[in-house]
């Protein structure tokens, strides 16, 4: 099965936020952050904040976009081969981090709704045991996360990452 990639930018993304926000309100980068962060202690706000979300089902969906001043720069929507709950989690990411790494970003801000996809990404950092199928993608993320001079990586309740949600929801 070959993996579909789905990358939109400027005027495509206009579109796709039209088809969206007829389905959904519209979505916001301000969010109310919570104490389940991972990464740099001192941290200002980035002008790009990315939303990941995964939809693991019969084919699983990882989405996401970057957004700043309440508008939609950047969206992804990519079909994985995995059942995994939480490796699409992390997996969403990851995708995340690669884009924004593609956009050269100095600072890194990622919400995710997946609580134990957080407590991976922890864990691992304190090189702590994690289950196998996990490593290549943990080992990968952190890799990624050295590019940037300061990063966090958000949990936030599942209400609060509807738009992105909903990115993952939608099958083509």
């Amino acid at each position: 099965m070959d993996t579909k990639n789905n990358y939109h930018k400027n005027k495509v993304i206009q579109n796709n936020q039209e088809y969206l926000t007829n389905q959904i309100n519209a979505p916001t980068q301000h969010v109310k952050k919570t104490n389940q962060f991972f990464g740099s202690l001192n941290f200002d706000t980035p002008d790009i904040s990315f939303f990941s979300d995964a939809s693991v089902k019969k084919n699983t969906i990882i989405a996401g976009y970057g957004i700043s001043e309440n508008t939609i720069l950047v969206s992804f929507k990519k079909e994985i081969l995995t059942t995994n709950n939480n490796l699409a989690e992390l997996l969403a990411i990851q995708e995340a981090i690669k884009i924004a790494k593609l956009m050269n970003l100095n600072q890194l801000e990622v919400f995710t709704d997946c609580l134990p996809a957080l407590e991976h990404i922890k864990r691992f950092s304190m090189m702590q045991k994690s289950s196998e199928i996990f490593l290549p993608t943990l080992n990968q993320l952190s890799e990624d996360l050295t590019f940037f001079s300061s990063y966090r990586i958000y949990w936030i309740a599942r209400h609060r990452n509807v738009f992105a949600d909903q990115l993952s929801q939608i099958r083509s």
